[in-house]
């Protein structure tokens, strides 16, 4: 006894595909959650500040009369944007390290110079006193010398 099988029937698209998020929309989100984030020191945000947050990306959206955003597009928005943040900065973590280690051996190396020059001034200071003290000594000897010779 055979069996048949049935070809599987292609996936049907969804009936509502979710409109992307423009630059405007993105910056108001973060513009009104910042704060919100701030006052809850990093905490969850309550239920009245989520809506707040949805409600200032409508009121930007209803500039173009755009529907408007849900507080779980506002959240689901946010939790992406964490994760892309935090991949970019996994990401170039290698290139802030090196750039932080060229930078020490750098200031390093600038205060060694700094060091350097300092003490070839302390030098020539002790030179120019050395020479002046001698020249003064020359000068009262022969002042010493021309008020004997009377």
């Amino acid at each position: 006894m055979a069996t048949r099988r049935r070809a599987a029937a292609p996936p049907q698209p969804p009936a509502w595909t979710p409109e992307p998020w423009s630059d405007g929309e993105t910056s108001a989100l973060l513009d009104a959650w910042g704060p919100r984030n701030i006052r809850a020191a990093g905490g969850p945000l309550r239920t009245a500040d989520w809506r707040a947050c949805a409600a200032a990306v409508t009121a930007r959206r209803a500039v173009d009369g755009r529907a408007p955003r849900t507080v779980d597009q506002c959240k689901n928005r946010l939790d992406y944007l964490k994760k892309r943040l935090k991949a970019e900065r996994s990401r170039l973590a290698g290139t802030y390290e090196r750039v932080e280690v060229a930078k020490q051996k750098e200031a390093t190396r600038l205060e060694e110079r700094r060091l350097e020059a300092m003490r070839d001034l302390e030098i020539e200071r002790m030179r120019i006193l050395v020479d002046v003290a001698i020249s003064a000594s020359a000068v009262a000897d022969t002042a010493t010398a021309a008020s004997s010779s009377w």
